[in-house]
């Protein structure tokens, strides 16, 4: 087992949101570890993206994205879908790779939804102490960057930003 770690995740949220593809995102439940490829990934970056948490500073919601790399952002959107982050960049700058897609799991409330996610693993270590985490894959696929999906309220800019990764597979 090749467990990503914290040095990993404390890096430019642009590299370590190509570098997810490929890795497994890995859950266990009782006796059973369910593992998937990750395929797509979302970076949001600090206050100036328009399309982060981040962009109001550090608030109840986003005060995470400031902490400590290596550890699981979960947020609810629509009061219903839990969407899956890894917070990255050094404690006080503000980062995290939203985790939209597997090859099994088409969409990040899909993903969640299959893995048994909630938002009791905000804030948490990625770990295999905790249930929750990401083992480096064989190789990192080729990828597209393309436009993130569902930010309509940020600017032209950040809404034709190529900030989400696709894996070619």
């Amino acid at each position: 087992m090749n467990v990503l770690d914290e040095s990993f995740f404390a890096r430019s949220t642009q590299e370590v949101a190509q570098d997810l593809l490929g890795s497994f995102l890995c859950r266990k439940i009782g006796n059973t570890v369910l593992k998937s490829v990750i395929t797509e990934t979302e970076a949001y970056l600090d206050e100036k993206d328009e399309a982060s948490h981040a962009r109001f500073g550090k608030t109840n919601r986003s005060k995470i994205m400031f902490e400590s790399p290596g550890v699981w952002y979960v947020y609810l959107i629509y009061g219903m879908h839990n969407m899956l982050n890894v917070v990255t960049e050094q404690t006080g700058k503000a980062g995290a790779v939203l985790i939209r897609e597997t090859i099994d799991f088409k969409g990040p409330a899909k993903l969640t939804s299959a893995f048994d996610i909630d938002r009791k693993f905000n804030g948490v270590a990625i770990s295999p102490k905790h249930n929750l985490w990401i083992e480096k894959g064989s190789e990192k696929p080729a990828f597209e960057s393309l436009p993130r999906i569902g930010i309509d309220y940020a600017s032209e800019k950040w809404r034709k930003a190529p900030l989400r990764f696709k894996a070619k597979i």
